[in-house]
């Protein structure tokens, strides 16, 4: 709103004539996060941060590239069946070998996948993790831990193969993303195998 404001070279508006204002938008998932604002009221500082509305996640999640195919009420629809977890910096989210019944969606922080010694990847604000055995039932192949303070967002299998069924648009989403993580393995392999080929 301040970006905004200064952009069109005007004061920055009271938040409550600005949530107003937002509830008469013709847009109605602007309508249906303004009501989730209002009905939540100010949050005193030091207050733990409240969850968030349906609404909220689904704005988030258009901004995930594994989403961005799906429509508004696809959206929403997602983030209705997601259940909110923190975790804290050091914790373990799960283990190799671990069944492996959720996909998570980082709303705040950073996840590390490692396996043994070694750092497979990073997932920070608005990427997500743990398809794999989400989609094929095996346990997972990797430690998943918070490296700061997380919130992530769970959803679980059975859930995630209904949406499958109903929004093509997500199994593309996903299929790319797995296609991203092979190609950055195989890059990370070939790195190693030339490494070890220099040094022998």
């Amino acid at each position: 709103g301040a970006t905004a404001a200064k952009a069109l070279g005007r004061a920055r508006p009271e938040s409550t004539l600005a949530l107003s204002e937002l509830r008469t938008s013709p847009d109605i998932s602007t309508r249906m996060l303004a009501e989730a604002i209002a009905l939540e009221g100010p949050v005193a500082i030091g207050d733990p941060r409240p969850m968030h509305s349906a609404m909220e996640i689904a704005v988030q999640l258009q901004d995930v590239p594994a989403f961005d195919r799906l429509s508004t009420s696809q959206l929403i629809a997602l983030a209705e069946l997601l259940q909110e977890q923190r975790v804290v910096e050091g914790e373990r989210i799960y283990g190799a070998g671990e069944e492996g019944p959720s996909l998570y969606f980082v709303l705040e922080g950073e996840v590390e996948l490692r396996r043994g010694g070694l750092v497979l990847e990073r997932s920070g604000d608005g990427s997500f993790f743990g398809e794999l055995s989400a989609l094929d039932g095996v346990p997972r192949s990797a430690d998943a831990v918070a490296i700061t303070a997380t919130r992530l967002l769970l959803l679980d299998r059975d859930d995630l193969l209904r949406l499958l069924e109903d929004a093509p648009g997500l199994a593309i989403g996903l299929a790319q993303r797995l296609s991203t993580r092979v190609r950055r393995l195989e890059e990370r392999l070939e790195d190693a195998v030339t490494v070890r080929e220099e040094a022998s």
